[in-house]
């Protein structure tokens, strides 16, 4: 589209360029999507066709898979979550009056032996990516192949990801049975084709995992399958800005004709030089008496970037991950960031809570082969990824020595210290009420002298006694 000479059809112009902003849509955009098929290499969005813009439109996961290595947002939600859910790893310990120490080292041992937290993490990003993902494990036992259960099984040697990338499950591989408890469950994943044949593994050698299961009773829903419509919204508002930069902030050739020319002559000097050829809004062609100004809310132009914030808090409330973490890191932003990082952790957290069910079927398969001892009980514990700052750590400790002052205005030292957890006073030394002892009339140098005494008459006995 050409911006001749009239006043109004720039201002029509203008409200184009804030539509294809806020919506994605443009002429310059419809027309690239009607000779684009939407392929795997080109995602729906502003160079996809138009259909596939729509909210709410249907998606494949070759879609899903591409944002996910293509769109920053996605590849945060997706990869970097995985990364924080394992990036302190976790202790195993025993759950008992006396544990053992040494379980724990022995079962630190044989999970790094078999890259366990490599393994987890890899397991988390493919759930996250495809919606389901599983555990493979490769046991030495008596089975004739890995389509048959486990027979006698004596070690665990090596653990393998699986998911729609590497693996499927076929319809005839389900357990058909609606009165097994596996009803509707996978009896044989299916490994993509190795050379001319396909492996089939039972599912004894697998440990399944969909924290997300929406109606299927195996596959789960996709992280970025809630958020597609706004991450493409939110690439359309990325890339419209740029070209809206790109054609007018960095301004573009205003071709002034000598004398007052008719639309006849304008169009005739836009085809003798192939002005046609050039970006749409990349220059600005009118008579003499023509006069451009670009006129927005309250004199100003329009800001775009609160109509593409609208998609990023989406996306922050669908991720449960803040706005300043999709964002990334900004020097200088201190408010309110630990609340955000409190947050994001807390996210974090719930994820960490939702794969222990995959750490706890391990350790009891390791301790069904041998590699680990047997014990009756043990916990899962996940060292804290948010810490408090200094500052924040030294007022929360002044308010707590704050509210310990205050309670000894009607409380004994003694009582206190037993909400502290800690021994009494000797020799009654507790007993009293500090605020009591004010009321009294004493002076802080008569109190001190009387503690001073009692404490000195406690130490004086105790080494007699020694």
């Amino acid at each position: 589209m050409f911006l001749l000479s009239s006043n109004r059809l720039c201002f029509i112009v203008f409200v184009e360029t804030v539509y294809y902003i806020v919506l994605g849509g443009s002429k310059l955009a419809k027309t690239k999507a009607a000779a684009n098929q939407g392929d795997f290499d080109d995602p729906r969005g502003l160079y996809s066709r138009s259909s596939e813009v729509r909210f709410s439109s249907p998606i494949d996961m070759d879609e899903i898979v591409f944002a996910a290595r293509r769109e920053p947002v996605a590849k945060r939600v997706v990869v970097d979550v995985a990364f924080d859910v394992m990036a302190k790893g976790f202790k195993v310990e025993e759950e008992a009056e006396k544990p053992n120490p040494e379980w724990s080292r022995q079962v630190s041992l044989v999970l790094d032996e078999l890259d366990t937290k490599a393994k987890l993490r890899e397991l988390l990003l493919f759930e996250r990516l495809y919606g389901w993902a599983a555990l493979g494990l490769s046991y030495m036992d008596y089975a004739a192949d890995p389509s048959k259960p486990v027979q006698d099984p004596k070690r665990i040697i090596s653990l393998t990801v699986f998911s729609d990338h590497n693996c499927s499950v076929q319809s005839s591989d389900v357990e058909k049975d609606t009165e097994s408890e596996r009803a509707g469950l996978p009896n044989l994943y299916t490994v993509n084709k190795i050379g001319t044949k396909q492996k089939k593994i039972h599912y004894t050698r697998m440990i399944h995992y969909a924290s997300r299961l929406m109606g299927h009773p195996w596959r789960g829903v996709p992280v970025l399958e809630a958020l597609y419509s706004d991450l493409t919204a939110y690439r359309n508002a990325r890339e419209a800005i740029v070209h809206t930069i790109k054609t007018h902030a960095a301004g573009f050739a205003d071709v002034t004709l000598k004398g007052k020319k008719s639309q006849r002559q304008l169009d005739k000097f836009e085809t003798d030089n192939n002005l046609s050829a050039l970006d749409a809004r990349s220059h600005f062609l009118h008579g003499s008496d023509s006069k451009v100004e670009w006129i927005g809310a309250k004199g100003k132009a329009l800001d775009p970037e609160p109509y593409a914030n609208i998609s990023l808090e989406s996306l922050s409330c669908g991720s449960r991950i803040p706005v300043s973490h999709l964002r990334g890191a900004t020097a200088g932003t201190l408010a309110g960031s630990e609340v955000n990082d409190r947050e994001y952790w807390s996210g974090i957290a719930m994820q960490q809570s939702l794969l222990e069910r995959v750490i706890w079927d391990l350790i009891d398969r390791l301790m069904d082969v041998g590699q680990i001892d047997r014990v009756v009980d043990y916990n899962l514990v996940w060292p804290s990824g948010f810490e408090l700052s200094d500052q924040t750590v030294s007022e929360i400790e002044l308010r707590d020595a704050q509210t310990l002052k205050l309670k000894l205005e009607w409380m004994t030292v003694n009582e206190v210290r037993d909400e502290q957890g800690l021994d009494q006073l000797p020799d009654g030394a507790g007993q009293v009420v500090p605020g009591l002892l004010r009321l009294s009339g004493q002076s802080e140098q008569q109190q001190e002298a009387g503690w001073r005494q009692k404490l000195g008459s406690f130490f004086r006995r105790k080494k007699e006694d020694e």
